[in-house]
Order: C-alpha cells, then sequence, then structure tokens
C-alpha cells in the first residue's frame, strides 16, 4: 500500500513538472542580448517629439490665452496684478471703467432708452 502511494506522488509530481516545462516554454523569454537596448527610445517617447502627427489630447471647454489677451478687462486686472495694486475699490473701477473686448450677446437689446 505504501508502495503504491510513493508511485502515485511519483507519478503526480512527475505530471505537475511536465506541465510546469510546458509553461515555461510559453512564457520564455525570446530577446537578443543587446546591452545598450535599455538606452534606445522607446516608441512612446518617439511619438512625444513628433507633435504635428498628435490631434489635440483634451478639449478645451474655458478660455484659451489667446482669447483671454484679447480681452481688454483681463489684460486691465494682469498689469494691476503686477504692479501690486492690491485695493479691491481701486481694481474695481479701474475694471468697470474698462469696455471689454466685445460686447456680450446677452447685453444686446433692440429697445432704446429714452
Amino acid at each position: 500500500m505504501r508502495a503504491v502511494e510513493l508511485e502515485a506522488r511519483a507519478e503526480a509530481e512527475r505530471a505537475r513538472e511536465e506541465r510546469l516545462a510546458r509553461l515555461r516554454a510559453q512564457v520564455q523569454v525570446n530577446v537578443k542580448d543587446d546591452p545598450t537596448r535599455h538606452l534606445n527610445p522607446t516608441v512612446a517617447t518617439q511619438s512625444e517629439h513628433d507633435v504635428s502627427k498628435t490631434a489635440q489630447m483634451f478639449p478645451v471647454h474655458g478660455f484659451t490665452t489667446d482669447h483671454l489677451m484679447k480681452d481688454r478687462r483681463f489684460k486691465v486686472q494682469l498689469m494691476m496684478n503686477e504692479a501690486g495694486i492690491k485695493n479691491p475699490e481701486l481694481r474695481a473701477i479701474a475694471l468697470t471703467n474698462t469696455a471689454p473686448y466685445r460686447p456680450r450677446p446677452e447685453m444686446a437689446s433692440t429697445h432704446k432708452l429714452v
């Protein structure tokens, strides 16, 4: 009885080793020996440098820098920040006296004020 159990265990171990050998053959790395391979650029880093081929990554849902720089009020506020003017009353007066780049569409009216 003991010999039968030992033989069964040995057969199971052989079957296990055979399965592991097949698995090792499937996942075996087949790469040329190239010690300088880690210094070469990858496909991803090569594509980063060619911006002309890539589309815009994220859509812009807000204001672009060009659009902001067209607005006179934004420019006045930027100049006041650079000049160090922090007084809210002065800032409010300057911004209310500055006309926007173009009137907002919701401010348009067909009614004439008398």
